[in-house]
């Protein structure tokens, strides 16, 4: 979401100036327009475990403020937060503005941000997860788009509510007998849900009753049920 946010925050802004690409010696780069951004192409939140590298590689594009595709551009991968190792720390973008790397984490969760130096806006983050334990799909439409609304609980209490690669929501979560109490980052939020079996039913608080957040079913796509965690952590 934080990439969208940035790519509006560019389109709005730069046709009354560009922003100024200049390296360490304050001499732009002719080779990469000022309007440079990048934005993920895939390998996102993916899950994976310390010390085998990700299934997928990091693979990002540079656009210029039309939309066209930067050749050229050299992209940095930097592990901002968490630990692990950047098989490229240093890449050069392609004829369709392409430039990736891989990634082998050494903690269950890491953020590589991969960045063009000389341009305050070119830059974008890449996290990685611990293996989910349980992946809950709803069942039947709902909001925004349909069956791609999942349900991912991670073993450290934590989970996320995701719609697709780049949009999802946040938060922790606590199971006793076959109810789960579901507390999202922002304040406020929060929702229920009842455990039967492989299937959660997902009740949200009145401040959430968004066409966003609709009460519904969810099944057992992968992973446990959470049930047998709750009878675990008795």
């Amino acid at each position: 979401m934080l990439q969208r946010v940035l790519s509006l925050y560019v389109a709005l802004i730069l046709p009354l100036g560009f922003v100024e690409a200049c390296g360490s010696d304050g001499v732009a780069d002719p080779q990469v327009p000022s309007a440079t951004y990048l934005s993920i192409v895939r390998g996102d939140l993916q899950e994976g475990a310390p010390g085998e590298e990700l299934e997928q590689p990091f693979v990002l594009r540079a656009v210029s403020l039309r939309g066209e595709p930067v050749a050229g551009a050299t992209v940095t991968w930097t592990v901002w937060s968490g630990g692990g190792t950047v098989q490229s720390p240093v890449t050069v973008t392609d004829a369709d503005g392409l430039a990736m790397t891989r990634f082998t984490p050494s903690t269950d969760r890491a953020v590589v941000r991969a960045k063009i130096d000389s341009i305050v806006l070119a830059q974008v983050d890449f996290h990685t997860l611990p293996r989910s334990i349980g992946v809950y799909a709803r069942s039947g439409p709902s909001g925004i788009c349909g069956d791609c609304e999942r349900y991912l609980f991670y073993p450290d209490s934590s989970f996320a509510l995701r719609y697709s690669a780049n949009i999802e929501f946040r938060g922790r979560f606590a199971t006793r007998d076959s109810v789960i109490s579901l507390s999202f980052e922002v304040p406020s939020w929060e929702a229920s849900g009842t455990l039967r079996g492989d299937s959660l039913v997902v009740r949200y608080s009145l401040v959430m009753g968004l066409s966003d957040f609709e009460d519904g079913l969810f099944v057992l796509e992968r992973g446990a049920p959470l049930t047998v965690l709750a009878a675990r952590s008795r």
